[in-house]
């Protein structure tokens, strides 16, 4: 069974990921990235624990690409309206479920000419926007309640990642598929993927911490959520 070694950053809020140089626009930093939503009641605020991050999306960045880009890229997707909104605030549970289920209903609809089911839905819990054709489009820009999730939604935005220790694209495909396992794709909107056949340990100062579960994903930078409550 082959053995990935890989590295993680700290948390990064909007406002962290701006300021910090490494991850500049054009600077290359192939890996996998995860992120979500920080459940915190300040603005722009690193969970303080594993419990107040709502994890979302994992995607991966190719050897010439970058992170910057990539987040740039989610980042307009969600505020311009291409992605799936929730009602975060309502700490929705089983988002990638009901992401994948509503994609269902309306691909059958539209093999019948018909457009998508009506949002709010109570067949589909907390989705309040689908990106669907234009007339989603004129509802997400008139309709406060999706607007003001938008709002929170980069307020909250948090993102992490992970970089190989000697770079292969099909290990970087591997640890994409076996972090989206790690998570749950049932938390995911990402595509789920079979988990594959690997081991994973994260670079940790002097040893290595094998990664097993979903809350392994994040003993490297523990100590950093934790502190995150006082404010540093």
């Amino acid at each position: 069974m082959k053995n990935l070694l890989i590295n993680q950053t700290c948390f990064y809020t909007l406002k962290d990921f701006m300021n910090d140089a490494k991850y500049r626009k054009g600077s290359n930093n192939p890996g996998v990235y995860l992120w979500g939503f920080s459940l915190e009641e300040g603005d722009f605020t690193i969970p303080s624990k594993i419990e107040n991050f709502m994890p979302f999306y994992v995607g991966k960045v190719e050897q010439k690409g970058c992170f910057y880009t990539r987040t740039q890229e989610h980042l307009a997707s969600m505020i311009g309206g291409n992605m799936p909104i929730f009602d975060f605030q309502n700490k929705p549970s089983s988002i990638g479920v009901i992401h994948r289920n509503y994609q269902k209903v309306s691909s059958l609809q539209k093999r019948n000419n018909l457009i998508g089911p009506e949002l709010p839905n109570s067949n589909f819990p907390d989705l309040i926007h689908f990106p669907e054709g234009i007339h989603r489009m004129f509802d997400f820009v008139t309709n406060d309640l999706t607007q003001s999730q938008v709002y929170w939604m980069i307020k909250n935005f948090c993102i992490t990642f992970f970089t190989l220790d000697n770079y292969n694209k099909s290990d970087l495909v591997d640890l994409e598929k076996f972090i989206g396992n790690m998570i749950g794709y049932n938390n995911l909107i990402t595509k789920p993927y079979k988990k594959p056949n690997i081991t994973v340990q994260i670079a940790d100062t002097s040893k290595f911490i094998s990664v097993n579960s979903y809350e392994d994903l994040f003993v490297h930078i523990r100590g950093q959520i934790g502190l995150s409550k006082y404010g540093i």
